[in-house]
């Protein structure tokens, strides 16, 4: 019997208390799914830097040691996560700690951020700051006093992106490059074959930024659109008011008013001219649905790329796919956003996230068989390795795409 562990999802600033539940696409008794500890601040003097991935490890390591007594084979265990956990399960391929723990992995929409040490002690400085205390002392603060000032280096980020490894400045938090459970960025750390007998599954949602760039007033939504999502609206608001109102203000808005594709594609790291090869690359756009292009690409597609290469190219066996299809809520708006395949994965479509995702509507069939399609090819590969299209090699870079046919984007 094959044995998924998943990961939690979601940004590593968020409680992993909140399920978001398993949908009927999955055999309960054969998945394990095991939080991953609170994360309220990521550098503590005296601590390491990556207690939340030696929690991860330990945790696999106590299903390796056990799994067989509950039917399942600790030789054939597949780990996954989504954003925040699928950067976990990437960097656990090259985690020393983790090593031989699992044989296969699936990463999806991999949250391309992982912050050089000095970056973590200034962000814990400011947090410390927040909370009127030393970063010595932030250990002896209570889970709610942290929570309440996790958004506190936000506004620094935001006033020079240049300045962090996160110019989108979206969280403050973000796997901290030890040297020792975290060596590098894991397409770095993979091209030494430290996974190579790992396989693995990587990839995308088509517009992944779109659902960040909403909250900075970059995605424009027709006003009968916006009347429409309205209940939606107030639903997903009441969800999540008791999580926001346990935190400070984070500063300004994060609305951008004057968009500069130039100095956005330094933020990036990229030269100024790259504006202009964008907008030559994507005639149609306009300025905005480039910020969202440039951003996608730079924080989830790039990473994820580089992440199946490296793996083929130390001789690992990778696949990759780009999710395409897009949430019908605000008129169509957000496309293939961020998290839009999470109810694809899980054939779950209640709940908050889901109400988001749909309009708060019933999703459709189209969408369904999508569901069934793509939990089939997660389990296939669990079970046998084998996700049903053809793997991403140095010779033919394959990239899957997981849509409805008729959409207009397979």
């Amino acid at each position: 019997m094959d044995l998924r562990r998943r990961l939690e999802d979601g940004p590593l600033n968020r409680s992993p208390a909140r399920r978001r539940g398993t949908g009927p696409g999955w055999r309960r008794p054969r998945d394990v799914q095991l939080p991953g500890r609170l994360r309220g601040v990521g550098y503590v003097p005296g601590a390491p830097a990556t207690r939340g991935f030696l929690d991860q490890a330990a945790a696999l390591t106590w299903i390796r040691e056990n799994v067989a007594a509950l039917g399942g084979d600790p030789d054939n265990v597949t780990v996954f996560g989504e954003s925040g956990g699928g950067a976990s399960v990437a960097a656990l391929m090259s985690a020393p700690a983790a090593r031989g723990l699992f044989r296969r992995a699936i990463v999806q929409s991999m949250a391309g951020r992982f912050l050089p040490d000095e970056e973590a002690r200034r962000i814990a400085a400011l947090i410390g700051e927040a909370a009127g205390v030393g970063p010595e002392s932030l250990a002896s603060l209570s889970p709610g006093a942290l929570l309440a000032v996790q958004d506190a280096p936000l506004p620094a980020m935001r006033a020079n992106p240049s300045d962090w490894t996160t110019p989108e400045a979206i969280t403050a938090f973000s796997p901290v490059i030890d040297g020792v459970t975290v060596v590098a960025e894991p397409w770095l750390a993979l091209r030494s074959g430290c996974a190579r007998d790992v396989d693995l599954v990587t990839g995308y949602t088509h517009d992944e930024f779109t659902l960040f760039a909403m909250e900075r007033g970059l995605v424009k939504v027709k006003a009968s659109a916006m009347v429409r999502a309205v209940p939606m609206m107030l639903a997903a608001a009441r969800a999540g008011f008791r999580e926001r109102a346990s935190r400070k203000p984070a500063g300004p808005s994060a609305k951008i008013r004057d968009l500069d594709l130039g100095v956005v594609a330094e933020e990036l790291g990229l030269d100024r001219r790259a504006a202009t090869e964008y907008r030559a690359a994507h005639p149609g756009l306009t300025d905005p649905q480039l910020y969202i292009a440039m951003y996608s690409d730079a924080l989830f597609r790039m990473p994820s790329t580089w992440l199946a290469q490296a793996h083929a190219a130390a001789g690992g066996r990778a696949w990759l796919y780009d999710f395409t299809w897009s949430s019908p809520a605000f008129g169509g708006a957000l496309g293939a956003c961020h998290t839009m395949d999470i109810p694809a994965t899980f054939g779950h479509a209640r709940g908050p996230l889901a109400a988001f995702l749909f309009g708060g509507k019933a999703p459709s069939q189209d969408f369904t068989r999508l569901s069934e399609r793509l939990r089939a090819s997660w389990i296939s590969f669990a079970a046998t390795g084998d996700p049903g299209w053809p793997p991403f090699t140095e010779e033919r870079a394959m990239t899957r795409t997981n849509c409805a046919p008729h959409r207009g984007r397979c």
